[in-house]
């Protein structure tokens, strides 16, 4: 015989995930302002109801979305967090993340905690080889073209994957700065190992895949 026992993490997720069934509306394909509007977003991302909290160091408004930079983890080591039911994420120093229906949101002077509708932002990104070094197993990707959202270069996460499908992790890339992605803009994939790779480009709140590239001989 045992007792069962429900940490309080596993408590306080079942308890979001329930007031997450009770507010969530309805809102595929449009973003929400205050005044209960919307903006037609047929072609871009958008957003799901959920809750935020964590460390922020600036706010901004642009056109009814507060745009909100993500500040240097508390002492504790909490970092800003979202919840929805399409997507549950941390980000770290420097991203970004993008909000309507923010006015249940609390906001201290480097915190916010409370209720919104998260930004879930999408972009086709065409890019193209621009240098290629075999001896260092290094390429340059280049930007091509992009459609739909803007994307904050930082908020640009890589997987690479050999010919078998299998993520492979002994790899770095950069550069990243705080500025949305342009076309000419240039990042490096460089990996540990000789081989054939498919790099994917994913933004880390929507985890929607920016660019995937055919396998390419590193």
């Amino acid at each position: 015989m045992y007792k069962k026992n429900i940490s309080k993490k596993t408590f306080a997720f079942l308890i979001i995930f329930m007031l997450l069934l009770i507010y969530i509306p309805s809102i595929d394909g449009k973003i929400f302002t205050d005044q209960n509007k919307y903006i037609k977003t047929d072609d871009l991302g958008v957003t799901r109801f959920g809750i935020i909290f964590g460390p922020y160091k600036s706010k901004i408004l642009e056109d009814d979305i507060l745009v909100i930079s993500v500040g240097p983890p508390l002492p504790i080591g909490l970092n800003l967090n979202y919840f929805t039911l399409f997507g549950i994420g941390q980000l770290r120093e420097g991203q970004q993340i993008k909000l309507t229906q923010f006015s249940s949101c609390i906001f201290t002077e480097n915190f916010t905690l409370g209720f919104c509708n998260v930004y879930f932002p999408q972009s086709d990104i065409s890019m193209n080889i621009s240098s290629q070094n075999d001896q260092e197993n290094k390429i340059i990707w280049t930007v091509e073209n992009l459609t739909g959202d803007n994307i904050w270069v930082i908020n640009i996460n890589v997987e690479v994957y050999t010919e078998l499908g299998e993520e492979y992790h002994s790899f770095s890339y950069g550069p990243l700065w705080e500025g949305n992605l342009s076309v000419g803009d240039k990042i490096s994939i460089k990996t540990n190992d000789d081989g054939n790779y498919s790099v994917r480009f994913i933004e880390s709140v929507s985890r929607y895949v920016l660019f995937e590239s055919p396998l390419v001989k590193y």
